[in-house]
């Protein structure tokens, strides 16, 4: 038995038979309606169909509460000895100030011209809101660098990083990248090898 609550679609619409037992059960549809949610005595909760959430789940165990994912393609060049900005760029919304980010940045391709005994190092800044960006890890990896050799064959490149942004406004992470001498250029991007950004938001 189960202390019933229907909205009905036919004569009589709404409807409350109560009981003891404990249990609630909701109902939809026509005649006795169709079971769409029961709440036992022990507080959990069965839905019969879908469940859609608008706002931000609280409470219960640790998860994954968004997972993006952007992509570029456009070769850049970059020849500068201080950090500049990259086109590798990744935007999250964070939904609590106690949520986790996990960064990660895959660049599918890197070509280092001239043989340089220096390689190319990457940087990863961060901007909230219109806060102008500044970095959160120096360095966070670098290019291959072959010895002996006048250029450095295609390679790849991967990094992770775990951030704590306390916001809930938009956050921005950049990949910035310099070089060990001018000459020696580092392209990314290499011949439109994609570079993936990956932004996960997690509950701790």
């Amino acid at each position: 038995m189960a202390n019933i609550i229907k909205a009905g679609n036919a004569a009589g619409g709404f409807s409350v038979t109560p009981d003891q037992s404990g249990v609630l059960n909701i109902r939809t549809g026509t005649g006795a309606g169709t079971t769409a949610l029961t709440i036992d005595e022990t507080q959990n909760a069965t839905f019969a169909g879908n469940l859609n959430v608008l706002g931000a789940v609280t409470g219960g165990v640790s998860g994954i509460r968004q997972l993006l994912q952007t992509s570029v393609t456009t070769p850049q060049t970059i020849s500068s000895t201080s950090p500049v900005a990259t086109s590798i760029v990744g935007s999250i919304t964070p939904v609590a100030t106690t949520s986790k980010v996990l960064v990660t940045v895959n660049v599918g391709s890197m070509y280092l011209n001239q043989g340089a005994a220096v390689p190319g190092i990457f940087y990863l800044y961060r901007n909230i809101g219109a806060v102008a960006p500044s970095s959160i890890v120096s360095p966070w990896f670098h290019s291959v660098w072959i010895p002996g050799t006048n250029t450095s064959p295609s390679s790849s490149g991967c990094a992770v990083f775990l951030d704590s942004p306390n916001t809930t406004s938009q956050v921005t992470y950049t990949v910035y990248c310099s070089v060990g001498v001018s000459y020696a250029p580092l392209t990314i991007q290499y011949q439109s090898v994609p570079t993936y950004v990956t932004l996960a938001e997690f509950k701790p």
